[in-house]
């Protein structure tokens, strides 16, 4: 079976690199179900069926996993009585507070049962994945992958046979990295060739090269406040319940996205806690 690497993007590679053990660089999700918990090994087999192969010195790279075990990354729990609210977030902040094992894909999910309140029974699915895998909008996209919008008693067909493809060895890596570092300067003198010398195009393609890496750079650079303190490596977790038809309402009003005025709401929360404190904003 042919060998299989692709190196990560510089700023893929920048959230490994950002990453200690006070600074998590993982998404957190933490989405709730009406009805009885699925059976653990139905939601096993569900999650099997619809993995797909993943993406793939110098920059990291992606490789297959050879030992991957699928029961290792999908958990099962349950919460202590009474099972409400307040214990799920709880767990949520205790599971956010961990690091991922970088020895394993960096990815996470537990089955949570035992959620009951005036509602009925009802479940809970918690995840954790890495940022150099996924962002905001590919983790939307990995949702709908993985849930279906109508129920179905049909159980999803058996996953196909998955062979892991060998990694190269630490002397490929080694000669791809030194290539990786020798084309990446000559691709960008390529790119001004073929430019024909058009100055804006090159310059555009530069900055849109660059634009993450300083964005990055500068939140080192916001002013000291209450928000930005040396912090440990514990996590809590909160939620708050908004009106989705109020939302939509607000956005048909003012513009822009429901995202756009959910932020907007945080700005603002934000803006008036630390303007409370006496703080400059």
């Amino acid at each position: 079976m042919e060998k299989w690497s692709e190196r990560l993007s510089t700023l893929d590679a920048l959230f490994l690199e950002l990453e200690d053990r006070t600074t998590h660089m993982h998404v957190g999700a933490v989405a709730e179900f009406e009805g009885k918990p699925p059976p653990y090994r139905d939601l096993l087999a569900l999650i099997d069926a619809r993995l797909d192969q993943p993406l793939g010195q110098g920059r990291p790279v992606w490789v297959d996993e050879t030992q991957f075990d699928l029961e290792y990354h999908v958990r099962h729990t349950a919460l202590p009585a009474p099972g409400g609210e307040e214990e799920l977030k709880r767990l949520a902040g205790r599971l956010f507070s961990q690091a991922l094992d970088r020895d394993k894909p960096l990815w996470e999910m537990w089955l949570v049962e035992g959620l009951g309140n005036e509602k009925g029974e009802r479940f809970a699915i918690i995840s954790k994945t890495h940022h150099c895998m996924l962002d905001g909008i590919s983790g939307v996209d990995l949702a709908t992958v993985l849930m279906d919008t109508e129920p179905s008693t049909n159980p999803p067909p058996p996953a196909a046979a998955w062979e892991p493809r060998p990694p190269p060895t630490t002397a490929e890596l080694l000669v791809d990295s030194v290539k990786d570092q020798i084309t990446h300067p000559l691709r960008v003198a390529k790119e001004a060739l073929e430019a024909n010398n058009d100055a804006r195009k090159l310059l555009r393609e530069i900055a849109n090269g660059v634009r993450p890496i300083l964005d990055l750079a500068g939140l080192g650079f916001a002013p000291p406040s209450a928000l930005n303190r040396p912090i440990g490596p514990h996590r809590r977790f909160e939620t708050l319940d908004l009106p989705l038809p109020t939302l939509r309402k607000i956005r048909r009003a003012l513009g822009g996205s429901v995202n756009d005025v959910v932020l907007a709401m945080v700005a603002g929360a934000l803006r008036s806690w630390l303007a409370a404190r006496g703080e400059t904003v």
